[in-house]
């Protein structure tokens, strides 16, 4: 994939308009306050650190994604 869709399925840019959200790699999607927020999407994953390298992810499914992507 290109850098940009990376950058947004990171969640380092908002996944409905690309914008900046500053918040970082958390491993999934992320919205930006502007209503890109699907219906039922929370955006606000509680924050996991990684037993390896203590890095937080967004959540068990972000966890999960970040262990088998850098430790594997």
């Amino acid at each position: 994939m290109g850098e940009i869709a990376d950058m947004m399925l990171e969640g380092t840019l908002c996944a409905g308009c690309g914008v900046y959200i500053g918040e970082g790699d958390m491993g999934i999607p992320q919205y930006c306050s502007n209503d890109c927020e699907p219906d039922g999407y929370s955006n606000k994953p509680e924050k996991i650190k990684c037993d390896v390298c203590n890095k937080k992810c967004g959540g068990e499914q972000g966890l999960k994604a970040h262990k088998l992507a850098v430790h594997n």
